[in-house]
């Protein structure tokens, strides 16, 4: 498979190139989540960053829907299903950047509602010590992981 997305005909063109700078573009920001939101007139555009969701663009519902087709492309997802909920997965590979991406596609009233989770491969050799927190989270957390059973979440 390709490592990014990729064209099929000059139709699509400005899409891929889109979705390409998209993803590349949100990863580079510490986006966590791309949002896909229908509405009636356009589809939505919303980044989670730190937890919050912020809307980043709207795009017409043309775009959006070949932007769509795309990543349920990519991510072997029948196009056809419109009104269930699907869940799939895919990578992209950039030249300073690699990342997993996990999509959950849900109905809503004028679409559907797609969620893009971001999985930057640089935070796999990242340790518990590198994430920022209060001392006495961390204190508490050590001490939960130090249980032989359970589970965190």
């Amino acid at each position: 498979m390709p490592n990014q997305f990729i064209s099929t005909s000059s139709r699509d063109a400005h899409v891929v190139d889109w979705l390409n700078e998209l993803f590349y573009d949100a990863s580079m920001r510490g986006v966590s989540d791309i949002h896909f939101e229908d509405m009636a007139d356009d589809t939505r555009i919303r980044y989670r960053i730190n937890g919050k969701l912020f809307t980043e663009t709207s795009i017409s519902r043309v775009i959006s829907v070949d932007a769509q087709n795309k990543i349920r492309s990519r991510s072997s997802m029948p196009l056809s299903d419109v009104r269930k909920p699907l869940d799939g997965r895919f990578s992209l590979t950039y030249a300073d950047l690699a990342i997993d991406v996990r999509v959950s596609i849900n109905p809503v009233i004028y679409g559907t509602s797609l969620v893009c989770r971001i999985l930057d491969q640089r935070n796999v050799s990242r340790t518990l010590d590198d994430i920022e927190m209060e001392v006495e989270v961390r204190r508490w957390l050590n001490i939960l992981l130090a249980e032989p059973h359970g589970l965190f979440i």
